[in-house]
C-alpha cells in the first residue's frame, strides 16, 4: 500500500506488478474497509476481492473471472446496457487511460 504497488496473478498463473494512482489507493481503502466488515476474511485469506459467504459453513470464497463476468451481465442489464461486456469495459478504460497519458506527453 505504501507505494501503490500491488501483485497481480494473470492468466496461465503469471505474477505482474501494478502501480495505481491515489485515487486507486483511496477506493482501495473504503474497499477493504467494506471488504473486512461485510465480509468478515479469514487472516490467511490471500485474495482481495471475494464473494459473500456461501453454504452451511458460510465461508467467503474469491471472486472467480466467471464471476465478476455474470455481476457485469447482472447490472448491465439493470441499467438497460445488456451489450456491455467484460472486455468492452477493459477495452474503453484502456483506451481512456491511453489518451488521457498522452495529454499529459503532448
Amino acid at each position: 500500500m505504501n507505494k501503490a504497488l500491488v501483485r497481480v496473478i494473470r492468466k496461465g498463473d503469471k505474477e505482474q506488478y501494478v502501480y495505481f494512482s491515489k485515487q486507486a489507493l483511496m477506493d482501495l481503502e473504503s474497499y477493504l474497509q467494506i471488504r473486512e466488515s461485510r465480509y468478515a476474511p479469514e487472516k490467511h485469506e490471500n485474495y482481495l476481492f471475494i464473494a459473500a459467504p456461501v453454504g452451511r459453513k458460510g465461508k467467503s470464497r474469491r471472486l472467480t473471472g466467471r464471476s465478476i463476468k455474470k455481476l457485469i451481465e447482472k447490472y448491465a442489464t439493470a441499467i438497460g446496457k445488456p451489450s456491455l461486456t467484460v472486455h468492452s469495459l477493459r477495452h474503453s478504460f484502456a483506451t481512456r487511460y491511453h489518451l488521457e497519458n498522452k495529454m499529459y506527453q503532448d
